[in-house]
């Protein structure tokens, strides 16, 4: 009896959760875009971008044909109300190694300042160059709803420019 009374307890509680609907984690929201192939020097051509915009962290990918160790990208996410309030992440092969540096992005310029928890990661094997952030690092107003998200790429006086930006909301 105690056991039958057990079991209808348990069933009780699962069609009243399935019935109010419970919500699963807000997962985050993300997009990506192809560029064509060619379009410039294959070091630093861009043929897809790939960006992420989550409660707590941004994350962009770039996949580039014949990645090298040559070569500068830069990953920027900037208010769609604001065009120069956001923040740029320039990665660059120098002296051996990747280097990276997170700026907050101003109608004037762009200021470098520290992003503790910043991840990049440059693969030659599968090329391609991603990276990360915390939305924390953003510091000088509210997070905005969306980014809007870009990614170009230049080694001397060739670049490539032609990667559509995305706008993404926060997930």
């Amino acid at each position: 009896m105690r056991r039958h009374r057990l079991v209808q307890l348990s069933l009780l509680a699962t069609l009243t959760i399935s019935t109010i609907g419970i919500p699963a984690p807000a997962l985050a929201d993300h997009k990506s875009t192809s560029s064509p192939r060619g379009d410039t020097v294959a070091p630093i051509d861009i043929t897809h971008f790939q960006a992420t915009n989550g409660k707590r962290r941004v994350s962009m990918r770039v996949e580039v044909a014949d990645l090298k160790k040559r070569g500068a990208f830069q990953f920027s996410y900037v208010s769609p109300k604001l065009y120069y309030d956001g923040a740029v992440i320039k990665v660059r092969w120098k002296k051996g190694k990747f280097r990276a540096t997170w700026a907050h992005r101003t109608e004037d310029r762009d200021y470098a300042e520290a992003c503790a928890g910043m991840k990049v990661s440059w693969s030659l094997k599968d090329d391609f160059i991603s990276v990360s952030a915390p939305q924390k690092c953003y510091t000088t107003n509210p997070v905005p709803a969306s980014w809007d998200f870009g990614a170009f790429s230049w080694s001397g006086s060739d670049a490539d420019y032609d990667v559509p930006d995305l706008r993404v909301p926060r997930g």
